[in-house]
């Protein structure tokens, strides 16, 4: 294990998280052997972790650790930031959720990823205790932890799928001046400039073909809604 890299880790956990060195010299370990092994199980990681230890006391370290410590997700959100090359950018995020069962406990995570060569890189999540889609309230409230953190002015774009749709959610990312990309279904009805109701795919068709540097990459198949290009209203509750 190269001992490097555990040095230069740890200066980086300790000036951005504020940990003392012992506490951050642990995680680099964990950190540099998980991506050395590639799985999650502590008690491989125990065993590619350097040290006279044994590995059985380098597992119940783990174990107290993890069990016994509370990380600040927020600074855990900057810490990843950090190791991204995108500083002086502004991101593209991407936003999902999916939803699976262990026995009988829904685990159910939304997670928002900055999206950098092609990889969508999570930066903050939460889990819900319940199954299925999760609502326009809780987005809402997701995307202001964002904002709290790294502000709105750093967002180019968000992009989701069908389930993140809804008028009140749309308006909210409009207010905050956030442009955005979802998928929407087939009978999606928004309303057009003139407060016309129209059936969205049809109307985001002729919309794009008006713009030239998009037209190109229109065809009928397309399902997406752009903010803030159009008008948004939807009669849809998700």
């Amino acid at each position: 294990m190269n001992m490097n890299q555990i040095a230069n880790l740890t200066k980086i956990l300790n000036s951005e998280l504020g940990w003392n060195k012992v506490r951050a010299t642990l995680l680099s370990c964990f950190i540099v052997a998980l991506l050395k092994i590639r799985t999650v199980c502590l008690t491989k990681i125990a065993v590619a972790m350097p040290g006279k230890a044994k590995n059985s006391s380098r597992y119940k370290r783990l174990q107290r650790f993890f069990a016994g410590f509370n990380f600040s997700m927020d600074s855990i959100a900057k810490l990843i930031v950090r190791f991204l090359p995108i500083h002086d950018k502004k991101w593209n995020l991407s936003m999902d959720r999916t939803n699976w069962k262990l026995g009988k406990l829904n685990i159910n995570p939304l997670v928002l990823g900055i999206i950098h060569l092609g990889v969508a890189f999570p930066i903050i999540w939460t889990t819900f205790s319940k199954r299925g889609n999760s609502s326009m309230d809780e987005r809402i409230e997701f995307i202001k932890r964002f904002i709290k953190i790294f502000s709105a002015d750093k967002i180019q774009c968000l992009f989701g799928d069908r389930e993140f749709i809804g008028g009140k959610w749309f308006a909210f990312l409009l207010e905050k001046g956030i442009h955005f990309i979802m998928r929407i279904k087939e009978n999606f009805m928004i309303t057009d400039a003139r407060g016309i109701f129209r059936l969205g795919l049809d109307h985001i068709g002729r919309i794009l073909h008006n713009i030239s540097d998009l037209h190109h990459e229109f065809n009928k198949n397309i399902k997406i809604v752009i903010g803030p290009l159009i008008s948004m209203n939807s009669h849809d509750t998700s």
